[in-house]
C-alpha cells in the first residue's frame, strides 16, 4: 500500500502479504525403508533422480521439511518434473505429497498431492490446486499453517528407471502462501 498525506482509519486495517518458499532438490532426505537405494543429486541439472540410472535402480522415497510462518495460508504448490518413464501403473507414478503431522498424536494428514504422468523428457511444471488435471489435487486441505500443533513435510516418490534407462527427476518445489504480519 502506498499512502501520501494523512490517513485516518476507523477500525482495523489488515494487510495481506504474498510470499514464496522454495524447496530445492538438495533439501530432500532418504526415508530408511527397504526400498531405498539412494538418489543422485545432479549438480549439472540441479535435480534429484533415482540412483542406478545406467544400471539397476530401485524406487526412492524421500522427505523434506516445510517451514512456513504460523498462520500463513497456502495458496498454491508447484513442482517441476522431468519424467520420461513409460508409466504403466498410476500407483507407481512419481508423486509429491504435502502432509501435516500432529505433534500430540503423531497422526499424519494429507494436505495436497501432485502426481506426474507425462512420459516427456522436457522439464514441465505441475501445480495444486489444479482442477484441470487428473494428477494434481483440486484443493489444498488444512491450508492454514498451525505450527503450535503440527509440523509439515513433503514426501517424494521417484520410481526406478525403466528398462530403457528412462527416469523421472524432481527439479524443485515452490509453495506460494499469504499471511497477515
Amino acid at each position: 500500500m502506498l499512502v501520501s498525506g494523512n490517513v485516518q482509519i476507523d477500525g482495523t486495517l489488515t494487510v495481506t502479504h504474498h510470499s514464496f518458499v522454495s524447496i530445492p532438490p538438495a533439501a530432500f532426505m532418504p526415508l530408511s525403508d527397504g526400498f531405498y537405494d539412494g538418489v543422485i543429486y545432479s549438480v549439472e541439472r540441479v535435480q534429484l533422480m533415482p540412483n542406478g540410472v545406467g544400471g539397476v535402480s530401485f524406487p526412492s522415497y524421500l522427505y523434506a521439511p516445510v517451514n512456513l510462518p504460523h498462520g500463513a495460508e497456502i495458496v498454491k504448490i508447484i513442482c517441476w518434473w522431468e519424467d520420461n518413464v513409460s508409466h504403466v501403473d498410476t500407483d507407481h507414478d512419481p508423486h509429491l505429497e504435502l502432509y501435516r503431522c500432529s505433534l500430540n498424536s503423531g497422526v499424519k494428514e494429507l494436505m495436497a498431492s501432485l502426481r506426474s504422468h507425462w512420459n516427456d523428457s522436457d522439464r514441465h511444471l505441475q501445480y495444486a490446486p489444479d482442477q484441470s488435471s487428473d494428477y494434481a489435487s483440486d484443493s489444498i486441505e488444512h491450508k492454514v499453517i498451525d505450527n503450535y500443533q503440527y509440523n509439515y513435510t513433503l514426501f517424494l516418490y521417484l520410481p526406478r528407471a525403466d528398462d530403457d534407462n528412462n527416469f523421472c527427476a524432481l527439479g524443485g518445489v515452490r509453495i506460494e502462501y499469504k499471511y497477515n504480519p
